[in-house]
This record gives C-alpha cells, structure tokens and sequence, in this order.
C-alpha cells in the first residue's frame, strides 16, 4: 500500500499516515497476520532447588491424568496419576504428596485452568506460603518448562507400547528416564536435586566391587571376642527358658557367632545375646535343661 501511493503521490510523513490508516480500520485489523513470535520467555534461574516449580495437566491418556511437577532449577520432575478427571480438591491431594517428599516451593507456575485459579486452589496455596504465577492466557509457550516435560513424558509413555508390563510399571519406568537422562550440562536431574546419581540398570554392567560389610563396627578394642569352642549361655526365643546352652563353632564377623546347642541345634546370635559359662556339656540336654529334682521324704513315726 505505501509502494503503491508514493508511485502517484507524496507528502510529508505519508508512511506514518498510511500506517494510522490501516491501524484505525477495522476490516485491516481483524483480517492482517499475526505479529511476529517474541523469543522465548525464559524464567530466571533459582538460587535453591524446589524454590520455583513449573506444573501442568497431561492427558488425558489411556484414561489417565497426569499431573507434572518441574524443578525449574534441577529440572527434577515429579509426575502423579489419576484414573478419574482431575478436580480443585484431587489436585490439592496429589501436591501435597509431593509437597511431603521435596518440602513446599515458594513459587509455583501453571496456566489459568480453572483448577489453578479456584478460591479453593487459592486458599491452599495461600496456608502454605506458596505464590502463584499465571502465564498469559493462550500462550502455553511461557510455561515452557511443564509443557516440555508433557511432551516429552507422553512420548516416552507411547514409545514404550510395545514393552512388557503394566501400564504402572511404564509410567513409573518413563518417570525414572526423565530423572536420570543428563541436561546439557551433563547432569542428570537426580544429581542436581539429591546431589548424587541414581543407579540404574545400565549400572549393571559395570565392574562390581568386592563385597563389604555395611554395618557400622565398633572399634577393635571395644570388641570381646569369644573363642571357639567356648561354653556359652545363648539367648532362647523359641521354648521356655530364658537361656540355652551350647559351644561357639563359628565366629561371624567381629559381633556374630554360630552356636551349636547341647540340643544338636545351630543358632545364630550377636555378642549382646550370648554369655561365657562353664555348665558342662551333657549327653542328655534335655535332662540338662529341665533336670529333675528328687526329693528325700524322712521316714513318718508316729509320736510317742
């Protein structure tokens, strides 16, 4: 239009002119393309992890609900499911799962669903010290940390169709992939949120370390070791009797010990549970462990 009005006229500011015209018309208006896309909004960085978290609706899908969690600093998602549509009240439920697993952000972004905007979702929000940020309405691109992770969720949920297992066992399998892929700075969620990496099966293959003992041991010099062959008094869960007698045969580690009772069993038992004795070992345990004690009854004269 402006080429089109310099090739038979001209005057002073006609450019601005033409474009006033066009912008006070309303069939220009209504009917001009959409403007340029703006680049894409990026929020800033937290300091803290679960600080500002991105959520979102996915779904629905297989008769499932989805709803995504997204650490905007870690990038930790969390991900829970509903068989029925999602409402006010089972979405307050769901984050407060979640809220008892990571602790309560101080920030959390969603769209403008009815769900997030209720006096309800408010009023929980509120309680909790948690502040709300609205994206612009029809513009889900701002919330573009949730609705990524819906994409990328719901991709990784169809590709798996043709594996083994229950549609439980996939979501939990695709919630575990999105935890421990590397971001692009080559750490993987887990390691950013909980400061160490996940083991997963790909771990496996990797060269396996000798076995260790687990357990905390007590210094050497605060151990009293018992010597095989000891006669030890062993604690006794099974018949009456406080105690059960038989020999060490064994010594477990630093505070175990097998222990073969004058019975013929073979027991386990820590240190704490057994004591040194010197009751001889008999060949019939049983009369050993209930002896029979006979009585001598005088002789009955009647009094004179």
């Amino acid at each position: 239009m402006k080429a089109l009005a310099r090739k038979h006229c001209y005057w002073k500011n006609i450019d601005k002119d033409i474009e006033a015209a066009v912008r006070s018309c309303r069939s220009c208006c209504e009917f001009k393309a959409d403007p340029k896309e703006a680049p894409l909004h990026v929020w800033d960085i937290p300091e803290s992890n679960w600080q500002c978290v991105h959520m979102d609706y996915a779904g629905p899908y297989k008769g499932n609900d989805y709803l995504i969690l997204v650490d905007a600093k870690s990038k930790w998602p969390e991900i829970a499911v509903t068989a029925t549509p999602p409402t006010t009240n089972s979405t307050i439920r769901m984050l407060r799962e979640i809220f008892s697993h990571n602790g309560l952000p101080e920030i959390l972004v969603s769209d403008n669903a009815t769900l997030f905007t209720s006096n309800d979702f408010r009023a929980f929000c509120k309680q909790d010290g948690i502040k709300q940020r609205f994206i612009a309405p029809g513009h889900p691109a701002t919330n573009g940390l949730a609705e990524c992770h819906v994409q990328t969720f719901k991709k990784k949920l169809k590709t798996m169709t043709s594996d083994e297992g229950t549609h439980h066992e996939k979501f939990h399998a695709a919630l575990f992939r999105l935890r421990v892929t590397p971001l692009e700075s080559g750490e993987t969620p887990a390691e950013l949120l909980m400061g160490r990496p996940l083991r997963t099966h790909l771990d496996i293959y990797k060269p396996t370390i000798p076995d260790i003992n687990l357990a905390v041991q007590p210094p050497p010099e605060l151990v009293h070791h018992l010597p095989l062959g000891a006669r030890v008094q062993a604690r006794n869960y099974t018949t009456s009797g406080k105690w059960c007698y038989g020999t060490i045969v064994e010594c477990l580690g630093r505070l175990h010990y097998l222990v073969e009772l004058d019975e013929g069993y073979t027991i386990k038992r820590h240190i704490d549970q057994l004591q040194l004795c010197e009751i001889p070992l008999t060949k019939n345990a049983l009369d050993q462990s209930s002896p029979i004690v006979t009585l001598k009854i005088p002789d009955f004269r009647p009094r004179q």
